[in-house]
């Protein structure tokens, strides 16, 4: 156990103090939920009891959280993913867009106005949200890119604190800056349903409570509205029910933590597609940004240098602090082999002693060195209850700082608001007071204004009515002439007008004599039209009946001629059947016979199949000769039928024909009588017209 400890504390120490730039190492042989790189700061230790000593202050989660670390019970879900960590080497042609931020001294300066930077006891200078209960790699979504699964935050800070440095817990969350560019500094935990992520920290056992994982259902994960997509409740029970992934990409030299793999996200029904992310959605800076950035922090750079100045010698500290522990771990680790040896020495001797007097000189030796190993057994639990002691002032000490600050913080914030306050309300009474002078004086320029306006109304009022005056008095003379000039044309309108009717009574009994020997020299015609049409009608009725009666007689004509050349067909088929019928029963007799030559003893049999044989063919062609001489016939008869129905349908259509015209003839004959009388009521009209006209008087001149 001892060597175990020694062999964690080594390894730790390694990160604590490998310094700030990423070392490509082999892929991680140990479950580890965060990617192999070196940490820029020391982190702090398991607050879980342990045999060794921790080299420096450990703090736990505030009440009711529990003050050790222990990993979460074996998931009850199985997925795919081993406990070997993946990593997937990422292609050359893949680009990161931008640039890494140069210095932490442009943290120092772009987070300055979102939150407090304070010096902490194991990390040195950190970041501190301006809320105390601010939960990373919350505000925000993920976007399955090129690097691996990208945190792109909605924190004004987000750029800075979820792609550089880390997150750790020192009773709330805190971030330690440095330059190292990650997509997301995260650990990840997935089941078939669900995917959780909390903020990795600098060390595989981090402390972090339960409520800081962000837990969704698988399907959510790219979501762009997570806020209302977290489940907030049993957290120890969805933790308990997925399993730890470790999976990385590495490109170039760097290793990056990379999220779910696609198999996972197929089954979830998650696109695997991947997205091309801006710079600004990345963390990183444009050439221009980048230039900026570095003239901000040079604008503070003493500050930043004193910042530096006072990181090293906590990190000398640090480091001092594990030498000694070192020290002190090396002499415990010898004293507990000494004594292990001593006792393993006295066993063998006890085992060849010969004398009993020698047996117990040995057992008296072996019962002081257990007593001197339960004596270094004490003093060890002696140790530990006043490191852990220690550790319990030392947090205490560290809530006190913390509610000092957040008081000092209140008091400030209060102080501010006061500030604040006093100043807006000095605005706004200087405000106040200058919208009154401004009130003020625009209404003595309003009034100003409207008398200038007023008495430049009244001189335009009086010119406007000079003009009109005069207006008037030429516009009254100038219609009394264009009065008089009416007048005149009035008179000669009106002489023009009885020239006019009497030359328009002229003219209409003149067109009304014409229109007479016109109505009645068209109905002459009209009447003569019409006979001539039913003469024409009747000739061609009679016309159609003799052709119809024609076309009848010459169908059935071509039909007798038809059934007469179909017969003779039928005749000459049948006798040509027939004597091919002959040759084949003649041929058929002789094979017969040459087969009965051939073979004696079935000469009966053959005769009689023979005799069978000659009557089935006959039965046969008798049928066929039938079969076709019936086919022939129906297709006689349909065509007959389907001819008489032409015919019949012909016939038809020149009747209907014929009405049609006969009825259109009777209607022009009926058209022409009409449009006769219509003509003769006219022609009554007007004349009657014409003989109220003669009767009225003419109309009196108009007058001047």
């Amino acid at each position: 156990m001892l060597f175990r400890s020694v062999s964690f504390r080594s390894a730790l120490c390694s990160l604590l103090f490998a310094g700030c730039t990423v070392q490509m190492a082999p892929a991680p042989t140990t479950p580890a939920p965060a990617p192999v790189t070196a940490a820029p700061a020391p982190a702090p230790v398991n607050p879980a009891p342990a045999p060794a000593p921790a080299p420096a202050p450990v703090y736990v989660a505030p009440a009711p959280a529990p003050v050790t670390a222990a990993p979460p019970s074996a998931p009850v879900v199985d997925v795919s993913y081993d406990s070997d960590p993946e990593v997937d080497e990422l292609p050359a042609t893949v680009e990161v867009s931008g640039q890494n931020v140069p210095s932490v001294d442009v943290f120092y300066t772009d987070l300055d106005p979102y939150g407090e930077w304070y010096d902490d006891p194991t990390y040195g200078y950190v970041f501190a949200p301006p809320t105390p209960n601010y939960q990373p790699y919350t505000n925000g979504h993920w976007v399955n890119g090129d690097y691996g699964f990208t945190w792109v935050s909605g924190d004004p800070w987000g750029y800075a604190t979820d792609h550089y440095g880390r997150w750790v817990w020192a009773n709330r969350w805190v971030w330690k800056p440095d330059t190292t560019w990650g997509p997301a500094w995260v650990q990840w935990r997935v089941s078939d349903g669900y995917v959780a992520w909390a903020p990795v920290g600098f060390t595989s056992g981090a402390y972090l409570p339960d409520e800081s994982w962000r837990i969704v259902a698988g399907p959510d994960l790219i979501n762009v509205d997570l806020g209302h997509r977290y489940i907030n409740r049993d957290y120890r029970h969805y933790i308990d029910s997925t399993t730890p992934i470790y999976r990385y990409n590495h490109y170039k030299t760097d290793q990056w933590v990379a999220g779910p793999n696609d198999e996972w996200l197929r089954r979830q029904r998650i696109n695997t597609q991947r997205q091309r992310l801006e710079a600004s959605e990345l963390g990183r800076l444009q050439d221009q940004e980048r230039r900026d950035a570095e003239a901000r922090a040079r604008a503070r750079q003493k500050e930043w240098d004193e910042r530096r100045r006072q990181d090293a010698q906590i990190q000398r500290q640090l480091e001092e602090q594990r030498r000694r522990d070192d020290a002190e771990q090396k002499r415990r680790n010898e004293e507990a082999r000494r004594l292990a040896d001593q006792r393993r020495q006295l066993q063998e001797q006890q085992r060849n002693a010969k004398t009993e007097a020698e047996r117990k000189r040995l057992e008296e030796q072996q019962r002081k060195v257990d007593e001197d190993r339960r004596k270094h057994a004490e003093e060890e639990q002696h140790r530990r209850n006043d490191e852990a002691k220690k550790q319990q002032e030392e947090l205490a000490r560290h809530q006190a700082e913390d509610k000092k600050r957040q008081e000092e913080a209140a008091k400030h914030f209060e102080q501010d608001k006061a500030k604040h306050e006093a100043e807006k309300k000095a605005l706004e009474d200087s405000r106040r007071k200058q919208q009154e002078e401004e009130a003020r004086k625009k209404g003595e320029e309003d009034r100003k204004h409207a008398a200038e306006e007023q008495k430049r109304q009244a001189e335009d009022q009086k010119k406007h009515e000079a003009e009109a005056a005069k207006l008037k008095a030429a516009e009254d003379k100038k219609h009394a002439e264009e009065d008089k000039k009416r007048a005149e044309e009035d008179k000669k309108k009106a002489e023009e007008d009885k020239k006019h009717a009497a030359e328009d009574q002229k003219k209409a009994a003149e067109e009304q004599k014409k229109a007479d020997a016109e109505a009645k020299k068209k109905a002459e015609e009209d009447k003569k039209h019409a006979a001539e049409d039913q003469k024409k009608h009747d000739d061609e009725q009679k016309k159609a009946d003799a052709e119809a009666k024609k076309h009848d007689a010459e169908a059935a004509r071509l039909k007798a001629d038809e059934d007469k050349r179909k017969a003779e067909d039928d005749k000459k088929h049948a006798a040509d059947d027939q004597k091919k019928q002959q040759e084949e029963q003649k041929r058929a007799a002789e094979d017969q016979k040459k087969h009965d030559a051939e073979t004696k003893k079935a000469a009966e049999d053959q005769k009689r199949a023979a005799e069978e044989q000659k009557k089935a063919d006959a039965d046969k062609q008798k049928a066929d000769a039938a079969r076709i001489k019936a086919d022939e016939d129906k297709k006689k008869q349909d065509e007959a039928k389907a001819k008489a129905g032409a015919d019949k349908q012909k016939a038809e259509d020149d009747r209907k024909k014929a009405a049609e015209d006969q009825k259109k003839a009777a209607e022009e004959q009926k058209k022409a009588a009409d449009d006769k009388k219509k003509s003769d009521a006219d022609a009554a009209a007007k004349k009657k017209a014409d003989e109220d006209a003669k009767k009225k008087p003419p109309p009196p001149p108009p007058h001047k």
